[in-house]
């Protein structure tokens, strides 16, 4: 089989990369490494503005609607985006497989043009590995598996599984996913390590069609680096606050309670409700503090009562604000009025860090880590390197 010339100028198009997820997180956990090659890269919640940025995220926010409403919101998400233009696509997917991954990948591939979508949830570096079309999870939390071939045929989605092993070069394997495509329009890559990541990256990118890339952060650093600008971006750095680092948490996933209760352990209890949190308390247990922890319930939490405990969190001027889960990020964010998220680095690998831009925490800065992500001294880990202003530590 004949490629198709990849004509290396289209990888340089504006934006370079438009990045879809179904959750903040997710969002900033894909966004972080386009930042870090040097690409200039915000985290949309309202409006994007491409002219502003090489890489445009936009988070959905829909793992928790219908799959009907889910697809809907992703074409009201994107409007207005030069989806048939950008240098790629890219639909970030949870690595658990969590959401609604096909219908949201199916309305996506429409409305970028993509002739065909290649399926790549494997982030090794986490645990996260697929061989045969089964996906295999090992963290804090326990292990367990998934078929996910057959997950999506319940969908009503057939699809055919490739894999990089064995396979020389990314052009060998872009041949293999070209006749793959001829039968599916989604495939489902296996992937056991970050040279298998790399080699389909590669072939993606090859294949000079255009396909949906379809991934979690593991395909996300291998996009990046395809795109990589080199450099420092320009973005401006958020001031670092002398007051606490504020975790606010709303995710009651089983790896966040472990890391919450390690880093109460280490450092003391300072916790706080914020049903029943008075006026003043926040600003009150902040004081000499080195971290407060703000539990939310994202169904339940008032925005009007967050806004002014977020007004609280501000005069205190916080070290940083760490969000945890993908709807308290939201949340937070939506009753803060923040219009974007600038990514700049890691705290920890795997938790991106940047600043809000817009609303009652301008200029304030940020991190976010997914619910079910992470070592058990992960969160405490954060804590620490947010004080200390050590961004990027490994």
């Amino acid at each position: 089989m004949v490629l198709p010339a990849v004509a290396d100028a289209v990888y340089h198009a504006e934006p370079a990369c438009i990045v879809v997820a179904d959750d903040m997180t997710g969002a900033c956990d894909a966004g972080i490494w386009f930042a870090r090659n040097g690409l200039r890269t915000r985290v949309s919640l309202g409006k994007a503005h491409a002219h502003e940025s090489d890489v445009i995220v936009v988070s959905t926010n829909s793992r928790r609607l219908t799959s009907p409403n889910a697809a809907g919101q992703v074409r009201i998400a994107t409007e207005g985006l030069p989806l048939a233009h950008a240098g790629l696509v890219f639909k970030k997917i949870d690595s658990t497989f969590r959401g609604h991954i096909a219908a949201e990948c199916d309305v996506l591939m429409k409305l970028a043009g993509a002739p065909f979508g290649v399926i790549v949830p494997a982030v090794p570096s986490q645990g996260r590995t697929m061989e045969g079309g089964i996906l295999s999870v090992h963290d804090i939390a326990g292990s367990w598996r998934l078929d996910i071939k057959e997950a999506l045929e319940g969908h009503g989605v057939k699809t055919a599984t490739i894999s990089p092993r064995g396979v020389t070069h990314a052009q060998e394997f872009a041949s293999v996913m070209m006749r793959a495509s001829e039968n599916s329009r989604f495939l489902l890559c296996d992937a056991t390590n970050d040279g298998d990541l790399a080699v389909t990256a590669g072939a993606l990118k090859a294949t000079g069609c255009r396909p949906l890339w379809i991934g979690a952060a593991g395909l996300a650093s291998h996009a990046a680096s395809l795109l990589r600008a080199g450099g420092k971006t320009n973005n401006r750095t958020a001031a670092v606050g002398a007051g606490p680092v504020v975790l606010c948490v709303g995710s009651n996933h089983q790896v966040t309670l472990a890391q919450l209760e390690r880093v109460q352990q280490a450092l003391g209890s300072n916790v706080l409700n914020a049903d029943a949190a008075p006026a003043g308390e926040i600003s009150r247990a902040a004081r000499g503090a080195t971290y407060l922890i703000l539990i939310l319930d994202t169904c339940s939490t008032d925005p009007v009562k967050l806004n002014e405990q977020l007004q609280e969190i501000q005069s205190c001027s916080p070290a940083a604000i760490l969000l945890t889960g993908g709807d308290t990020a939201a949340l937070v964010c939506q009753a803060a009025e923040v219009q974007e998220l600038v990514l700049e680095d890691e705290v920890v690998a795997g938790v991106p860090v940047g600043h809000i831009e817009g609303g009652l925490l301008d200029g304030i800065r940020v991190a976010t880590k997914s619910g079910g992500f992470g070592g058990i001294n992960c969160l405490a880990d954060c804590i620490h390197h947010l004080n200390n202003n050590t961004m990027g530590a490994r």
